[in-house]
């Protein structure tokens, strides 16, 4: 089972900062619509496989992170401590992104 956690990343969005949290597992098995400029996180409780269907080649130079715990847009994790990667570890505050980075 994981916890998927999306937050509305783009300004001229009318839900722009809302977060949300859904559980995938047996019991509730969904696929699930990302657009673009809509951050997302994984949360796993269980050992999963996760794939991802894309609409393009990655490219990490256009990739972006924001804090997991970023309190201005308060993702209902329902952790404390998770264990996050390098990466993840590292990413900013929203409010630290410079606004021309921002999605559109």
């Amino acid at each position: 089972m994981i916890r998927v956690g999306l937050a509305d990343l783009r300004p001229s969005s009318p839900t722009f900062k809302a977060s949300q949290v859904l559980e995938i597992g047996d019991d509730n098995q969904m696929g699930i619509f990302i657009p673009t400029g809509v951050a997302h996180g994984f949360y796993a409780l269980t050992d999963v496989t996760l794939t991802y269907l894309v609409d393009n080649y990655y490219n990490g130079a256009d990739e972006m992170g924001v804090a997991w715990n970023d309190p201005e847009l308060a993702v209902a994790w329902g952790v404390t401590d998770p264990i996050l990667s390098g990466r993840d570890q590292n990413n900013p505050l929203l409010a630290q992104i410079d606004p021309a980075k921002m999605p559109k």
